[in-house]
């Protein structure tokens, strides 16, 4: 907390191309960040994301990130088209997320603020509520 993002740069989840791959050096020039780290084994990260959808379509201001980890790229992205994600996501296949984001288990949640600073790390399911909370409470968006 209170840190800068460690670095990482990801391809897309397939399907999800035309929002092209990501990276935190795309952070930190205010705009807010969320990221969420998930996989498709993941039975509460199936219940999150489409509510993460929900806020972020009302939230365009923020900028959302998805990052399967831990996860091989065809039940990524089976996993994202079953759920409708509509925030890009892309796959951790060099670990640099799994490598430099501690977390105990799955979904787990990273705030960042505009300067680019982690802000709050959530572990567990959020609700679209809670997320919404945490945004604006953060952030006064």
């Amino acid at each position: 907390i209170d840190k800068p993002v460690p670095e990482f740069a990801l391809p897309p989840v397939q399907g999800f191309e035309e929002a092209g791959g990501f990276a935190t050096a795309d952070l930190g020039k205010g705009e807010i960040a969320l990221v969420n780290i998930f996989a498709s084994w993941c039975g509460p990260c199936r219940v999150e994301i489409p509510e993460f959808s929900r806020v972020a379509e009302e939230n365009p201001e923020v900028a959302f990130l998805g990052v399967a980890v831990a996860d091989a790229p065809g039940p990524a992205e089976t996993f994202a088209t079953e759920v409708g994600a509509s925030y890009p996501l892309g796959i951790d296949d060099s670990l640099s997320v799994t490598d430099n984001y501690p977390f105990m288990g799955l979904p787990v949640t990273y705030l960042i603020g505009a300067d680019g600073s982690i802000t709050r790390q959530v572990n567990g399911q959020m609700s679209g509520e809670t997320l919404e909370a945490f945004i604006h409470h953060d952030f006064g968006t």
